[in-house]
């Protein structure tokens, strides 16, 4: 009786190892499939074709051709602008985000010109690209106004136009920009004051505007930007007395 019990036990503990180790199996193939699909979905992922289109038509206004490194055979969102590759390594540079739509669909996430003297106003095709969150075109030899659909762009966090010749007012659409951290509006050739509207700004930690031929008081809005870090305002034309409210701003370690 006692072996026969102690031989059932035994054939239970093999049963159940070999249980752990098919389940183990199982777990493992299961992983490697989903990554395999994973894989596969991200290479068959296309850049939306309204933005390739932006993308395309402003490189090509300004004489400046897609890099090696990120358009892969014809198809913007690849090589540099999907992977790990910092964007200062490459310019012009894009990068993407390809999650949408189960994988198959990228949209343009960066868009960066700098310092390559492109001429010409800003360009209107930046408005088809919708899914910014930072937008470089500094150093350049822009011209015109900052046009107002500048504030459709919601998802920026990260613009800088600074080091350009934009004149014109700042457009009160900027302030529709509620995600933005860091802001570059200068050196630049703006007139007018300050929009109200700015003061929506409420997560805004770095704003440069160093001589953007701006004039007048500073709005009395600018009160709710006390996530502000760094502000350079140097250079211009403000008038009346420094804010008392800028003693609020308990953050901030530049000015």
């Amino acid at each position: 009786m006692a072996s026969s019990k102690f031989f059932f036990s035994q054939l239970l503990h093999l049963i159940s190892g070999r249980c752990c180790i098919f389940f183990c199996f199982l777990l493992c193939f299961f992983f490697l499939f989903c990554e395999r699909c994973r894989s596969e979905s991200s290479a068959a992922a296309k850049t939306d074709p309204i933005e390739a289109r932006a993308v395309n038509t402003i490189l090509g206004r300004w004489g400046q051709t897609e890099s090696s490194v990120w358009n892969i055979s014809g198809e913007l969102c690849s090589g540099a602008a999907i992977d790990g590759t910092d964007a200062g390594q490459f310019n012009p540079a894009i990068k993407c985000d390809c999650n949408f739509h189960n994988g198959t669909v990228c949209h343009i996430t960066l868009f960066q010109v700098f310092a390559l003297d492109v001429t010409g106003a800003f360009p209107e095709e930046l408005s088809n690209l919708t899914y910014l969150t930072t937008l470089t075109l500094s150093r350049n030899c822009l011209t015109g106004p900052l046009p107002a659909f500048i504030g459709n762009l919601s998802s920026l966090q990260y613009l800088d136009f600074g080091t350009n010749a934009l004149s014109g007012p700042i457009p009160r659409e900027l302030g529709n920009l509620k995600n933005l951290i860091s802001l570059g509006l200068g050196p630049n050739n703006f007139s007018g004051t300050l929009p109200a509207e700015l003061g929506s700004l409420r997560n805004l930690q770095q704003w440069y505007m160093t001589s953007s031929g701006l004039s007048g008081e500073l709005p009395t809005s600018l009160s709710n930007l006390t996530a502000m870090q760094t502000l350079m305002m140097s250079g211009n034309n403000f008038t009346g007395k420094l804010p008392d409210f800028i003693g609020t701003w308990s953050n901030l370690e530049v000015l």
